[in-house]
């Protein structure tokens, strides 16, 4: 199990390139991958 923060953004957009979010899926190999956003933010 591998948790990779890969960006942090303003309140409503974040600028990743495709490129860095399937880097380390495919650097470790990854069988299988689940793709989160807003992890740890609190729901109002």
């Amino acid at each position: 199990l591998c948790l990779d923060h890969i960006s942090s953004g303003s309140l409503n957009a974040s600028i990743v390139h495709p490129r860095e979010v399937y880097k380390g899926c495919l650097l470790s190999s990854a069988a299988a991958v689940l793709f989160l956003h807003n992890l740890c933010e609190a729901q109002h």
